[in-house]
């Protein structure tokens, strides 16, 4: 989906969920920092884990103490969207959610990032981020999308 190709990440350093309580402030729902080389959140509630048979291990990040990386993903054309990880978390009384990560790709990492979410927790929808609704920061400039 992002035009210079910011993959699915191999190295997931920061996964940040969040939710706007109202015009005037801003809630963490719930936050993983991986710090702790586990998958328990930092902040609220939720789980984190992999899917599709890939594989997650902690790495040492930058700038944070620890990362999420994550590895073994299908052969490239193949099995589009059935792997990577997956972060549950309940939005239940909150709107105008947002959603923010910061990733880092190397040789294992699949070739693509695709964001899915769910309004009932049985059917996923593909978020499909532009210039109107998303922001793709690539060493601070502006990188767009390519609705891949």
């Amino acid at each position: 989906m992002i035009k210079n190709y910011l993959k699915l990440p191999l190295l997931v350093l920061f996964a940040l969920i969040t939710g706007i309580g109202s015009a005037w402030s801003q809630v963490t729902i719930t936050q993983w920092n991986f710090d702790q080389q586990n998958l328990t959140p930092s902040t609220g509630a939720g789980t984190a884990s992999t899917i599709g048979g890939t594989i997650g291990s902690f790495a040492t990040g930058n700038p944070v103490l620890y990362a999420w990386s994550t590895t073994t993903y299908p052969e490239q054309a193949t099995n589009s969207g059935t792997a990577g990880v997956q972060f549950d978390v309940s939005t239940i009384g909150y709107n105008e959610i947002s959603i923010a990560w910061e990733n880092r790709n190397s040789g294992p990492a699949a070739n693509r990032l695709r964001l899915q979410y769910t309004l009932n927790g049985t059917d996923w929808l593909n978020f499909t981020a532009t210039d109107a609704n998303a922001t793709n920061i690539n060493d601070g400039s502006p990188a767009g999308f390519d609705a891949g």
